[in-house]
């Protein structure tokens, strides 16, 4: 026997335009969502298009942003070293071709950071124009009604959706209110022989969000990580007026609470 549609096999787009149901009796008494116009579903489907074409374009985007990372920490870490050499050895032992060649590699190097530094104006405005794109909406979507759908099916995928968006741009606020915090506590101040605790932090998110190839890997993000937390907590016992002795973890934050 053939199973006739009710509204909660109907597309989302067969009942905004306000289609009827070939099977009457199993359609609720009363319908609670309006009739969309076409241009409501026009722009919609305009949207729809914009949102899909994102993730490939976006995927090329940040392509270019880890070949950019990769070679800027390349390039300063071959930098340090050769630059004690060049200072240490001797002019004389230097052939005058081969400084040439250096220098003629090197400026074009710089020409290459002056043109990359000249288009952080169109960085910042993408930046600008993603987060505006990203709140605008959050804000939509926090007001739809999710008792008004038709299908149960449609509620679930709203809600679920909406609580992963809401997630995403917590998790970034809740990363500048860390930040913040640690600028707050003097966490951010240079140590010669090692990195500062919001530096580990940088360090771990910029091994999260630009990962040098592929998806990236838990163990740079979690080991840099770790790395600051304990020197956050290092700090901080060590600023303790009464100094005592905390051996454990737990026996630390309590101490710290103190």
């Amino acid at each position: 026997m053939t199973k006739l549609p009710s509204d909660e096999d109907r597309s989302p787009d067969s009942v905004e335009r306000g289609e009827q149901n070939p099977n009457p009796e199993l359609a609720p008494a009363v319908s609670s969502v309006p009739q969309a116009s076409d241009e409501q579903i026009k722009k919609r489907d305009e949207l729809l298009r914009l949102l899909r074409e994102v993730d490939p374009k976006a995927e090329k985007v940040e392509d270019l942003g880890k070949d950019i990372v990769k070679s800027a920490r390349l390039s300063r870490d071959v930098a340090s070293p050769l630059q004690t050499l060049v200072s240490e050895v001797p002019a004389s032992e230097f052939p005058t071709d081969r400084l040439d060649h250096l220098i003629s590699g090197w400026r074009s190097w710089h020409a290459g950071a002056d043109k990359i530094e000249i288009s952080s104006t169109i960085v910042n405005s993408f930046s600008a124009v993603f987060l505006s794109a990203a709140t605008s909406g959050s804000t939509v979507f926090t007001q739809v009604d999710l008792t008004s759908f038709p299908s149960s099916i449609s509620r679930e995928a709203v809600k679920k959706a909406s609580i992963q968006l809401q997630l995403t741009l917590d998790q970034s606020s809740l990363l500048e209110s860390v930040r913040s915090s640690m600028h707050r506590l003097g966490l951010d101040s240079r140590n010669e022989k090692f990195q500062t605790p919001l530096e580990m932090m940088n360090e771990s998110c910029g091994a999260l969000d630009r990962p040098v190839r592929g998806n990236g890997g838990a163990v740079s993000v979690v080991i840099s990580l770790r790395e600051s937390v304990n020197a956050v907590i290092s700090e901080l016992l060590r600023r303790r007026p009464i100094q005592e002795s905390a051996p454990k973890p737990r026996d630390k934050f309590i101490s710290l609470g103190r």
